[in-house]
């Protein structure tokens, strides 16, 4: 226990409940949310889920258009027929 930590008359972790973060990764996190409620983290955290999966799925399209371009440009693609469907 760090002899400030003992003057405040803390026992080092400053209420912390995850006792494995690091002192630095408390103080961030603190500073970052210190001001918000838990419900406000909670949806905090919701939102970045939901950006991070639409942006996700932008790229995954993106790529997919940039695939299927060049297979149009360098003559890949199959007909339909050619693919099986039959008519």
């Amino acid at each position: 226990m760090a002899p400030s930590a003992a003057r405040r008359g803390h026992g080092g972790s400053r209420g912390r409940q995850a006792p494995e973060i690091s002192e630095q990764t408390y103080h961030r996190w603190r500073n970052q949310y210190g001001c918000f409620k838990a419900d406000d983290a909670k949806r905090l955290k919701e939102l970045s889920n939901e950006n991070n999966t639409r942006l996700k799925r932008i790229v995954a399209d993106k790529e997919l258009e940039n695939r299927w371009a060049t297979g149009v440009r360098e003559g890949k693609l199959l007909s339909w027929r050619a693919g099986g469907v039959r008519s």
